[in-house]
């Protein structure tokens, strides 16, 4: 028996097997769709705005920063950024979030990320700094004395707060006892009292007279 062959898109059969030919109009269209979603699925780009930070990497038109290296003293967007994840040559640089002061954060000194808090002298320093200057004082992380200082602020948020709450209180209480409290009575409205009801029968009978 044999086999009978069909054209799926023009219907036709055949009794041979022809030789299948590339199909130039319907490759150009499957392309035109690739590139259709691919456009589609890449995210516009992001430009920096007056408040956002550059990226150090892109020429022309500047792209918004998304992290800014420490040791390189440079910020990165997205794209730019890539090399710092995949090769392994920027493998112990340091990472952070995007920030335009960058050179604050170096020690002018010894040329060294400030990652320490000296509480004896309230400064940032570097790590060579607490072994030479600033040997024996008070020293943390910058972190550590971030997420105290943050606590403190919160403290004296919560007590400010309860201050107010407790005068309010006060306020209403006194506001409440004022309302709610018996007027005096005088000694001089009471004399009346009693002396207005004589006038009035005084003037009855002076009338009826």
């Amino acid at each position: 028996m044999k086999s009978i062959y069909s054209c799926p898109q023009c219907r036709e059969t055949f009794t041979l097997r022809p030789v299948l030919r590339r199909n130039n109009m319907l490759a150009e269209v499957v392309e035109k769709l690739k590139d259709t979603e691919l456009q589609a699925a890449s995210p516009a780009p992001f430009y920096a705005g007056p408040e956002d930070v550059d990226c150090d990497s892109c020429t022309g038109r500047k792209l918004k920063a998304v992290k800014s290296c420490l040791v390189c003293l440079a910020s990165y967007c997205e794209e730019h950024l890539k090399p710092h994840y995949q090769s392994q040559a920027f493998k112990k640089h340091k990472l952070v979030e995007a920030c335009v002061d960058l050179q604050e954060k170096i020690c002018s000194q010894h040329d060294k990320l400030m990652e320490i808090y000296c509480r004896t002298d309230q400064s940032f320093i570097c790590y060579l700094c607490m072994t030479d200057e600033h040997k024996g004082h008070d020293t943390v992380s910058t972190t550590a004395e971030r997420s105290k200082k943050q606590n403190e602020l919160k403290e004296e948020q919560i007590k400010s707060q309860q201050k107010i709450q407790e005068k309010q209180k006060k306020r209403y209480g006194f506001w409440h006892s004022s309302a709610c409290a018996p007027v005096p009575c005088s000694p001089l409205l009471t004399l009346n009292a009693f002396r207005l009801p004589a006038r009035h029968s005084y003037a009855l009978c002076a009338s009826a007279r």
